[in-house]
């Protein structure tokens, strides 16, 4: 009886060991370690066998607290004296109650066990839930802000620039010039209207030392010839343009920092955008700068990649010299090379606060960066059937969009030289792709823009062209049917459904083509 008690009580013992609990009673009992579960050293088992029976040791039935009938049997079944041990009889009349105590054990733990997934995934679909409330409160401040300055936007006239003698900053144009050549904006709306009225273009270069951006004269020539070349056709006088120490206050740094992180919203708010870069020695550091240098730095990128994100590269220039100024993609052909796509790649870029260190442990300009590029990722989706920007988006963004959109970037604090994983994009991107297709598949039913914060580009002398989303009216396979509505005289076909989780009407037009997918889901609904 004492050998049926101890296959029992195998039967509940982790990997069906029975040694393992009377092991542990002797160690116990003796004072010895418990971390090995076999003998070993410490003891043999027939040591074990001699100390269970001369000193009446049994493992501990604890972990059956939860089947207290099978306890009492293991403990009659291992009872001291021989005739207080249980019959044959007797155990067969107990396993039949303990037979029902296991199965309510087993129900009672299932109903648990589901009970605790149940809460888990609650915890987890509420998790998801804020997570994705978050990210659209995020998405909409990132599409919100990228169509608004956070500081007056300035612009220069060109008839006026082309007179400079070196490049005056934003203070000294300020005080010298009167409203007829040095216009500001306090927000998009304004802008807007004079940039239907006027050309305007974004000169993108890089400092040629650290306190000065040309103090040697070498890029302003490049600027002004691109003033006349790009004016040629429409006269100097409806040209204006942007460069940074004209156009950014100087002399404040809070008022620099944010007119700074407005680039995003200026350069994709001018019609033309001139990367200049002739090869000059930097005055500061003795560098040699010029049109690769250029290329990789972080805050270029940036620049370059709002630009493109809501006008494309159609009029975007390369300029090395006065008198070599070229569309992106004619220096393109002609070196054969893709600098858009190295251009767009804006986070693994060269940035100065990483290359110092990240004093402080500051935040890095790539975190600050993420909310406008994410901005401007929804104006190149919406928009990614448009002429300008549809070879953009299918050869450069969707191929490589987890490298211009990374879900996070390594961060390394010089001071005590440790790093740390940023998160930037994590699910951002899929949100904003059901956001603006729901909004394009709305639009495209004729109705009015769903969001007027989300402007086009505007032109020069053009008003912003119509939307022509006919090709992503509807993503097919996320429209689920689920009822359909006849008028009175049946010639009116109504279908409800769910379009990636919105609910939505779809009406059926009679059309000489049938689509017979559509047709052969809604007759079989029908």
């Amino acid at each position: 009886m004492f050998s049926y008690g101890i296959m029992l009580y195998a039967f509940f013992s982790k990997d069906g060991d029975a040694s393992f609990g009377f092991i542990e009673a002797v160690k116990r009992e003796l004072g010895i370690g418990l971390t090995n579960k076999t003998c070993g050293a410490d003891l043999s088992m027939m040591q074990v066998m001699n100390k269970v029976a001369e000193l009446d040791l049994r493992p501990s039935l604890s972990q059956l607290n939860h089947l207290p009938l099978l306890q009492r049997l293991l403990q009659r079944c291992w009872a001291v004296r021989g005739s207080a041990r249980p019959t044959f009889e007797t155990i067969l009349a107990n396993l039949a109650e303990i037979k029902v105590e296991v199965l309510i054990n087993l129900k009672t733990n299932e109903s648990e066990h589901k009970l605790a997934l149940q809460r888990q995934q609650d915890e987890t679909d509420a998790n998801n839930a804020r997570e994705e409330e978050e990210a659209k409160k995020i998405l909409f401040t990132a599409r919100s802000n990228v169509h608004n300055f956070k500081t007056p936007m300035v612009l220069v006239s060109a008839s006026q620039f082309i007179k400079f003698s070196k490049f005056e900053s934003f203070e000294t144009l300020r005080d010298r010039l009167t409203n007829n050549d040095l216009k500001s904006f306090d927000n998009m709306e304004l802008a807007e209207v004079f940039i239907k009225k006027h050309f305007t273009i974004f000169f993108s270069h890089q400092w040629l030392s650290w306190t000065r951006p040309d103090p040697n004269n070498v890029q302003l020539p490049v600027m002004k010839a691109a003033c006349e070349k790009l004016s040629q056709n429409i006269g100097l006088e409806k040209c204006w343009v942007w460069y940074d120490y004209g156009c950014i206050p100087q002399a404040s740094r809070d008022t620099q920092q944010l007119a700074v992180h407005s680039l995003p919203a200026i350069s994709s708010t001018l019609q033309s955008f001139v990367v200049i870069a002739p090869e000059a020695k930097h005055d500061s550091s003795g560098e040699i700068c010029d049109l690769k240098s250029y290329s990789k730095r972080g805050w270029c990128r940036a620049e370059v990649a709002s630009h493109v994100s809501r006008r494309g590269k159609t009029n975007v220039y390369i300029g090395v010299g006065a008198d070599n100024i070229k569309l992106i993609a004619e220096y393109e052909n002609d070196q054969d090379g893709d600098l858009t796509s190295e251009m767009l790649d804006v986070f693994n870029g060269e940035y100065t606060c990483c290359r110092l260190g990240h004093r402080n442990k500051g935040r890095c300009d790539r975190e600050s960066l993420m909310e406008p590029m994410l901005g401007l990722y929804s104006d190149i989706y919406k928009r990614r059937y448009k002429p300008n920007i549809q070879d953009v988006y299918e050869k450069i963004v969707a191929k490589k969009k987890k490298i211009v959109y990374p879900p996070s970037v390594s961060v390394t604090y010089q001071e005590d030289d440790t790093s740390a994983t940023i998160p930037l994009y994590k699910n951002y991107l899929t949100i904003v792709e059901s956001t603006v297709d729901f909004e394009n598949m709305i639009e495209a039913a004729g109705t009015s823009s769903t969001n007027s914060t989300f402007r086009e580009s505007v032109e020069f002398q053009q008003e912003a062209d119509d939307l022509d989303l006919t090709p992503i009216l509807i993503q097919r396979h996320d429209l689920s049917l689920t009822e359909i509505s006849l008028d009175g005289n049946g010639s009116r076909r109504v279908v409800k459904g769910l379009y990636r989780g919105h609910a939505v009407a779809v009406k059926i037009m009679q059309t000489d083509d049938v689509d017979d997918e559509f047709e052969g889901e809604r007759k079989s609904k029908k």
